[in-house]
């Protein structure tokens, strides 16, 4: 959701809707296994980097 306010300078505030809160779970978890698998991830990009 975005809320405008008539300020000078302008406003502008977003909140996620119900809709999309309702995908935190999901990426919530997909971040726990981006920062559990980084270092693999990093090792294996230099490692095809050296090819």
């Amino acid at each position: 959701m975005r809320h405008y306010f008539p300020e000078v300078p302008p406003r502008v505030e977003y909140e996620l809707s119900e809709m999309s809160a309702s995908m935190l779970p999901a990426l919530e978890g997909f971040t726990s296994w981006i920062r559990i698998h980084w270092p693999q991830i990093e090792e294996n990009r230099r490692a095809f980097d050296k090819e």
